[in-house]
């Protein structure tokens, strides 16, 4: 049994993927900060938090904060392309304040990791998120780039409309790798899209175990390179 260049393309890719699940696309440590409307002023709220930006399974964006200690998700919002910034206020000078701004509505942030070489770069992150671009995609277009972050497994030059792959065919693929039978589009199309990451998932963890490991798996990619 033996995987093909698609096949483990694809495999790394959704493995990537669920070691990223956790964290999202960006995520570090950060508390909310109390706005009050009349003084124009904000004071911190001391409650350990985590900012989380990531995308569900049909594409969308989500901004989301966690508080740390009950693991409570209080902040989840749903972010379109160029209706959202994240800028430093650069006028704090006793602490390392962002603004998440959403349209007309604002909310402040204080960073609580350490230190701060890696806020920048979370910045231009979240910047680049929220006009529609993927992390590792220069493109500006936020409809091609929403297709291709949505189905992070629909790149890979085979079948499909615009050489992509479907949940369908992907589904097939694998399951004919883990039990040697060929599903019908019929059982594949019933399974997508609604249970297919969990139906793929167990397919792989199937064919994984059967080739040794996901070390075995690497090493056929590189020799077929």
């Amino acid at each position: 049994m033996s995987f093909n260049t698609n096949q483990l393309r694809a495999l790394q890719q959704l493995l990537q993927t669920q070691m990223n699940q956790e964290d999202g696309l960006v995520a570090f440590k950060a508390g909310r900060m109390n706005f009050d409307s009349v003084n124009k002023t904000v004071t911190a709220d001391n409650k350990r938090g985590r900012i989380r930006v990531t995308r569900d399974e049909s594409g969308l964006l989500h901004f989301q904060w966690y508080n740390r200690v009950s693991k409570q998700k209080d902040i989840d919002l749903i972010i379109f392309p160029n209706t959202a910034t994240w800028k430093k206020v650069n006028m704090c000078k006793d602490g390392r304040v962002y603004l998440l701004k959403v349209e007309n509505t604002k909310r402040f942030f204080w960073m609580q990791e350490e230190k701060d070489d890696k806020d920048e770069e979370n910045c231009d992150k979240i910047n680049k998120l929220f006009t529609g671009q993927s992390l590792d995609d220069n493109s500006t277009n936020p409809s091609s780039t929403n297709q291709n972050i949505g189905n992070p497994l629909g790149r890979f030059g085979a079948g499909g409309a615009g050489g992509q792959l479907s949940q369908a065919q992907l589904l097939n693929m694998f399951s004919s790798q883990s039990n040697g039978n060929t599903a019908t589009p019929s059982t594949a199309t019933n399974t997508a899209p609604q249970n297919f990451q969990q139906t793929l998932a167990d397919a792989f963890a199937s064919v994984i175990q059967q080739q040794g490991g996901i070390g075995n798996i690497l090493q056929q990619q590189q020799q077929q390179q």
